[in-house]
C-alpha cells in the first residue's frame, strides 16, 4: 500500500517539470520510464495524485524544489519541458496515453511525455473555478475499447459567462465518446449530461469547498461520484 502511495503522490508537481515518482525494487537499476510501465497503476492511486496536487497549490511550491523522496526512488518527468495549470486528476487510456484534467476546464493528452497541440476538452466557460470548484475527476469507461466513452465531473457554472467570482453552483457529470476517426478528439455530439443539467439535478455548492470529489467504476460497472465531505 505504501509503496502505491508513494509511486503516484508525485506524479506531478509545481516544478517547470512535471515529475514522476517510481519506484525501483533494485537499487542498482535505474527504471525504463517508458510510458508504458504507466497504467499498472491502478485507477484509484489518482486520489492521492489529486490530494499532493491540490496541497501544492494551496501550500505553494518554490519552482524549481526537488523533492525529497525515499531509497529506492527516483524523479522522472512525465512531460518535460511542460507545465499544466493547477492539474486536478489523471487517467489512462488503454493505449497508454496519458489524459491530464486542469481545474479550469481543460482535458489534455500526454503520449510519450509529448502533450498534444491542442486539448482534448476545453469548457473554461462552462466550468465553475472560484476556490476548490473546478474539474475534478476524469474517468476512462471500463468498455473503452467498444464504447469510447470518457466521464468529467465538475463544478457548473450556472450562468457560463467565464466570470468567476462567486462559489455558487452545482455538480456536474458529462460523457462524450473518443472519436473513431481523430483519436486525439471528441465527438461534441455524444456530449451527455448525466448529473446536473440544471440547480434541480446537481449536488449544490455555496461555498468555495466540499464541493464534487472523484470518479471510479464498480466491479460490476457502476459509475461511482463522491460529493462533499470525503469526496
Amino acid at each position: 500500500m505504501l509503496d502505491a502511495v508513494l509511486r503516484t503522490a508525485d506524479i506531478f508537481g509545481t516544478t517547470s517539470e512535471e515529475p514522476v515518482l517510481r519506484y525501483s525494487p533494485d537499487p542498482a537499476r535505474s527504471p525504463s520510464g517508458s510510458a508504458r510501465d504507466w497504467p499498472r497503476l491502478l485507477p484509484w492511486h489518482a486520489a492521492f495524485v489529486a490530494l499532493a496536487m491540490a496541497s501544492a497549490a494551496v501550500f505553494g511550491s518554490p519552482a524549481q524544489a526537488v523533492p525529497t523522496i525515499p531509497a529506492n526512488f527516483v524523479v522522472e518527468s512525465a512531460s518535460p519541458g511542460v507545465t499544466f495549470d493547477l492539474p486536478t486528476s489523471i487517467a489512462f487510456l488503454p493505449d497508454g496515453r496519458l489524459l491530464v484534467g486542469e481545474k479550469r476546464g481543460r482535458v489534455w493528452i500526454v503520449k510519450n511525455g509529448i502533450r498534444h497541440g491542442v486539448p482534448l476538452w476545453s469548457r473554461e466557460d462552462e466550468v465553475l473555478t472560484v476556490g476548490d470548484c473546478g474539474l475534478m475527476s476524469i474517468a476512462v469507461d471500463p468498455a473503452f475499447a467498444s464504447n469510447r466513452r470518457l466521464y468529467f465531473l465538475f463544478t457548473a457554472d450556472p450562468d457560463s459567462n467565464g466570470v468567476d467570482t462567486v462559489p455558487y453552483g452545482f455538480g456536474r457529470l458529462v460523457r462524450y465518446q473518443l472519436s473513431a476517426v481523430d483519436s486525439n478528439a471528441l465527438v461534441p455530439s455524444t456530449r451527455a449530461v448525466l448529473m446536473g443539467t440544471n440547480w434541480t439535478s446537481g449536488p449544490l455548492t455555496a461555498g468555495a469547498s466540499h464541493t464534487v470529489g472523484s470518479l471510479r467504476f464498480g466491479t460490476d460497472g457502476s459509475l461511482l461520484v463522491s460529493i462533499g465531505e470525503g469526496a
